[in-house]
């Protein structure tokens, strides 16, 4: 089983935080991405959220390591998704960018139908925790 590691960012308004949904994938996720060759997982923070959200990130906060079932829309191998979890704030209002096709502030308190197995099974109930 393949791995997929990525830094996702928790942008908070309130008790919501920020979500993106890409083109092609039906579940909301976190904004962040995989890393480039040679790059940290602050400066992958920083490009993605400038090429998905059109934005500056201010400086991010680790909060944790979280592991569960990759979401895909396609009859693939399940692969499990590893995500270095940060927070940090926006600088500018975010707006869907590149492959990005919504964003929304779904409240931490919220159970939805719509969000990554990740997100349902292990990050949203953490942040929850944490409130």
């Amino acid at each position: 089983m393949t791995d997929i590691v990525k830094p996702g960012l928790v942008v908070w308004r309130g008790r919501s935080i920020l979500l993106c949904r890409k083109r092609g994938l039906s579940s909301l996720i976190l904004p962040g991405g995989k890393r480039e060759p040679g790059e940290t997982d602050e400066e992958c923070l920083r490009r993605e959220i400038a090429e998905e959200l059109g934005c500056r990130m201010g400086v991010p906060r680790y909060l944790g390591t979280f592991e569960d079932e990759a979401a895909s829309d396609q009859p693939e191998p399940p692969r499990r998704l590893r995500v270095l979890l940060y927070e940090a704030a926006l600088e500018g209002e975010p707006s869907p960018c590149n492959e990005i096709v919504e964003v929304v502030w779904v409240p931490v308190a919220e159970e939805r139908a719509d969000v990554s197995p990740i997100l349902a099974r292990q990050i949203l109930p953490a942040l929850r925790a944490l409130q």
